[in-house]
């Protein structure tokens, strides 16, 4: 069967092994004097604060967390969460809404427990920030802006609280989805482009452990020529104890693991630009162009010259899935 034009990215992450689990969703309000503490906390929360400020300490660090900004709550020892509102808000409710969730490694312990024990992980992330790069202020104007910026948020938040009230396998579906959606689009604009890539390194050399190095070779340096040996070397074992290792914790045998990456970014090369085929194929690793281009017909279903014609919008128009 040849497919006339399709995108297929194989998804490899992380997530496909965390054990993502919604406790609860709540839009709640809290009168001056509100506060919780809680020693420890053993579950992470995700908040928007709609309305008034909290001051948020969990272990040592500590945050006084405004509306128009997102809170991500990990475990942690010790937390407290105290209303504190500013002099022209005295009488006015928090208002949050957000949800409690864990997130669990195959060893059973929590991601960001993980993450926030090698990682300065931020409490709090403006959502003008997080949309177009603005400032968070104390005037009037500032907060109003603020408050723009976070509707579109708010609306998903809305949903999680909606879907968590349905009975049906549906709803508990949509919820626990659009759930994990929204802590890892806050998590990504916390942490940013960079400490993304190190909250990556830190997850996968925990669940990889000593294949760990050999995955960050093959992705830095995939278009160089790399055999079982090279890999092993930087994993610090021997090929054949490498080799068992790593088809028992990636699932495949390394070189196959390799042949579909150099795949996977030649293609990402054809879709997007006007490298030729043989130009691709020796910047993804492959020194013959005829060896490569059987390769890809047999990995995506059609030739790397079809694929380029395939991925370009004007043959897509009119198209069916």
């Amino acid at each position: 069967m040849l497919w006339l034009a399709r995108d297929h990215v194989e998804f490899d992450s992380w997530s496909r092994r965390v054990e993502f689990r919604l406790l609860a969703a709540y839009d709640v309000a809290g009168a001056r004097g509100w506060s919780i503490e809680m020693a420890p906390q053993e579950w992470s929360e995700l908040w928007l604060i709609q309305r008034g400020r909290v001051r948020l300490r969990l272990d040592e660090g500590e945050a006084l967390i405004e509306a128009g900004h997102i809170a991500l709550l990990h475990p942690c020892a010790r937390r407290l969460s105290v209303n504190e509102p500013s002099l022209s808000e005295r009488g006015s409710p928090l208002e949050i809404i957000g949800f409690s969730f864990q997130a669990r490694l195959p060893d059973g312990e929590e991601a960001l427990q993980v993450l926030a024990r090698s990682l300065s992980l931020p409490l709090s992330l403006s959502l003008s920030s997080a949309g177009d790069g603005g400032e968070a202020s104390a005037s009037q104007q500032a907060e109003e802006s603020q408050q723009a910026d976070a509707l579109p948020w708010r609306a998903s938040f809305e949903q999680v609280v909606r879907a968590t009230r349905g009975q049906g396998l549906g709803s508990s579906c949509a919820a626990s989805g659009l759930a994990q959606w929204l802590f890892g689009r806050a998590l990504s604009a916390m942490l940013g482009r960079e400490g993304e890539k190190a909250a990556l390194d830190i997850l996968r050399r925990r669940e990889h452990g000593e294949v760990a190095s050999a995955l960050s070779l093959i992705e830095s340096s995939y278009a160089q020529p790399l055999d079982v040996a090279a890999l092993a070397r930087a994993a610090h074992l021997s090929p054949k104890h490498f080799a068992r290792r790593w088809k028992l914790q990636i699932g495949m045998p390394p070189m196959e693991f390799l042949r579909r990456y150099r795949l996977q970014q030649a293609a990402r090369l054809l879709e997007n630009g006007s490298v030729p085929v043989s130009e691709a194929a020796a910047r993804c690793g492959f020194e013959d162009a005829a060896h490569f281009s059987r390769a890809f017909r047999a990995h995506f279903g059609l030739s790397p010259t079809e694929f380029r014609h395939a991925s370009k919008p004007s043959s897509r128009a009119g198209t069916t899935p």
